[in-house]
């Protein structure tokens, strides 16, 4: 069997929100590695960020795919479990420290991260 890989590497800033997003597909994987990041810290339970983010690889990934006719008129969406396998990703989140301070969780607990 052929082994290929696909990289991807982007990111962008919003209103003192950084994203950083890398993905590389292989094609021998079964499965895949999704690590998250907010602040350098990792968010071993996901979380929004990384909700969002397979959302919109599969809502991409699907838009595509009928744009391009890979997916014709009738045939049902790829799933995102399909979309993922073989994916390794890192999406890496930073937010200010204004911005981190007006969330609902940060401002539930004291300044030394304890409730």
């Amino acid at each position: 069997m052929l082994k290929s890989k696909v990289t991807l590497d982007c990111g962008t800033q919003v209103d003192g929100v950084k994203v950083e997003v890398a993905l590389q597909w292989c094609s021998d994987a079964f499965s895949d590695t999704l690590l998250g990041f907010v602040n350098s810290i990792k968010t071993i339970d996901g979380g929004t960020h990384m909700d969002g983010f397979k959302a919109a690889l599969t809502r991409t990934v699907n838009a595509l795919g009928r744009k391009t006719k890979a997916l014709k008129e009738g045939d049902p969406n790829l799933s995102g479990d399909h979309i993922r396998e073989g994916l390794g990703a890192i999406v890496s989140v930073k937010v200010s420290h204004l911005v981190a301070l007006t969330s609902a969780g940060v401002t539930d607990c004291s300044p030394s991260g304890q409730p």
